[in-house]
């Protein structure tokens, strides 16, 4: 019995996730299939669903978006890159103090529990702040 709920359970998240990923896709929004699904999942976990990625997927998933960022890299990018490293470095900086910032605001006046606040507003790769995140004791549902 518990089996099938879990089914329906999945069953029914990837439906609302295609359909929002469909409607947000036909509004023109960039990133509509990934906003979509993510917006389903907020969705769910707010009204209590829980659901569980078996480790091996969520790794798959880490690779195959490991992946298309590799295909994305291209010679032209990495020289623009090099022309560019000093203003690339300031913005990388701002975003890093202004991430402190947010997270401590968050983390001073209490919305968020201290761990959760600091790895959700820790620049990086979404992916790989969850996973940290995870390790160290998070909500990782908020953290994403």
């Amino acid at each position: 019995m518990v089996y099938i709920r879990k089914m329906f359970i999945w069953s029914a998240l990837i439906l609302v996730s295609a359909v929002l990923a469909v409607v947000l896709q036909w509004a023109s929004l960039p990133a509509a299939t990934l906003l979509g699904p993510m917006l389903a999942g907020m969705v769910f976990a707010l009204r209590g669903v829980d659901l569980t990625v078996p480790r091996w997927a969520f790794t798959g998933a880490q690779s195959v978006v490991g992946c298309m960022v590799a295909l994305a890299m291209s010679p032209s990018i990495l020289s623009t890159l090099i022309q560019s490293w000093s203003a690339i470095l300031f913005a990388i900086a701002l975003v890093i103090i202004f991430g402190a910032l947010v997270g401590h605001g968050l983390m001073h006046f209490g919305t968020l529990p201290g761990n959760t606040a600091a790895w959700g507003t820790s620049p990086g790769g979404a992916v790989a702040m969850v996973a940290m995140a995870e390790s160290f004791g998070a909500d990782i549902r908020m953290v994403a």
